[in-house]
């Protein structure tokens, strides 16, 4: 039980942080919510601009996500990727990757620089976990884009 607790809790504070970036963005921001698990889920097909209604219904979908197996960083990463309008990622991350074509975050990092390059596509990461692991993991792949790296607690 108290795992499943802290579990709900990682989650509430996702959303919190998930929010207030969300509301921090400029009003000529366009913003996408990529949910991450083992698969990957999109709140909308093209990236919506950032109106409080638009930031509700985000959230929204986000709360109805659901965590379903492992979590896929690359996956997501190259899910943000295909898409050629976002230029900024807020990659929210709770623990480790734990499957994916490429887990550590070498192997991570080397080959979205190398997707990269042309795209320049900047990720911040903000971390909300306490293994040393995972803050290394979003902070190296941060470094890689020209992100900021953030650990929330």
């Amino acid at each position: 039980m108290r795992e499943r607790e802290g579990e709900n809790e990682k989650r509430d504070l996702s959303i919190s942080e998930l929010e207030k970036t969300l509301k921090n963005l400029p009003e000529t921001t366009h913003f996408n919510v990529y949910a991450y698990s083992s698969e990957i889920d999109v709140w909308s097909e093209v990236a919506q601009p950032v109106t409080p209604k638009n930031i509700k219904a985000a959230l929204k979908f986000v709360r109805k996500s659901k965590a379903r197996g492992n979590k896929n960083i690359w996956g997501a990463l190259t899910e943000v990727l295909n898409d050629p309008d976002i230029d900024t990622v807020f990659l929210l991350s709770s623990g480790e990757p734990e499957v994916g074509l490429y887990v550590h975050h070498n192997r991570v990092v080397d080959h979205l620089v190398d997707r990269n390059r042309f795209r320049k596509m900047v990720v911040h990461g903000v971390v909300y976990s306490d293994s040393t692991w995972n803050q290394d993991q979003i902070r190296y792949i941060s470094k890689g884009t020209g992100g900021s790296f953030t650990i929330v607690e």
